[in-house]
């Protein structure tokens, strides 16, 4: 027997009147589905026509509940929670196409089509990334250099860099095996550490706020160091 046969006998047990068997069947099954959906609110009540479940999902009364887990959302992706919320909430929208949100908006473009080596950096800023190269090689935030966060923080989605922090960065000479990275000042006083013992530090010599030299200011200094070098072999 077919499911919808068996639920024929159930409709044909509501007919009262022979000569009005729609109707009977329309108030007894309004009736019966009103009293199940208001057994559900019950505490202690159950339901007659449908059969209690043997595993009851609901929360009952003194029943202990779940420890409770906690997870980390990384920066990245609460950043993006908040610009989703902040674009789709109707309080901040009337702000957004107002004329004072477009004059800033048009101030900020102007600004970075002025800068040379823009950063591609969140609201986080540097802070964020340097947390975020403390993860990534496990050391401190003073061993960190900032050659390095000025690379990381234009460094494109790809993994690249434009043309321009391109030139920049292949004047940056390799990473040596003692995992530093040198430079125009490491190459600049190297005669001075050899001659004096003077410690050049790389957090206040190199970085992304130093200016830009050329290839010729390179050279001289190529210059300048195989000459003194050279000093040193004669008189040997």
């Amino acid at each position: 027997m077919y499911p919808f046969e068996r639920f024929m006998k159930t409709l044909k047990g509501y007919v009262r009147n022979h000569y009005r068997p729609e109707g009977c069947i329309a108030e007894c099954y309004v009736a019966e589905e009103a009293l199940e959906f208001c057994s559900a609110y019950l505490r202690n009540g159950n339901s007659i026509g449908n059969p209690h479940d043997r595993v009851d999902e609901r929360i009952r009364t003194g029943k202990p509940l779940s420890r409770a887990t906690s997870d980390v959302v990384e920066t990245k992706l609460l950043d993006e929670a908040h610009l989703y919320v902040l674009r789709n909430t109707a309080i901040v929208e009337s702000y957004t196409n107002s004329k004072q949100w477009e004059e800033k908006s048009k101030k900020a473009q102007k600004t970075r089509a002025k800068n040379k080596y823009n950063h591609r950096l969140s609201r986080m800023g540097y802070s964020g990334l340097i947390e975020e190269l403390v993860k990534e090689t496990g050391k401190e935030e003073e061993e960190i250099d900032r050659a390095t966060c000025w690379k990381k923080a234009r460094q494109l989605k790809s993994g690249g860099f434009d043309l321009d922090v391109q030139k920049v960065v292949d004047k940056m000479c390799p990473r040596q095996p003692g995992f530093t990275e040198c430079g125009y000042y490491v190459l600049k006083f190297m005669k001075e550490v050899v001659r004096q013992g003077i410690v050049v530090l790389e957090k206040d010599n190199i970085g992304g706020d130093s200016n830009q030299f050329t290839d010729a200011d390179f050279d001289e200094i190529r210059a300048e160091w195989l000459g003194y070098a050279c000093t040193f072999i004669f008189r040997a």
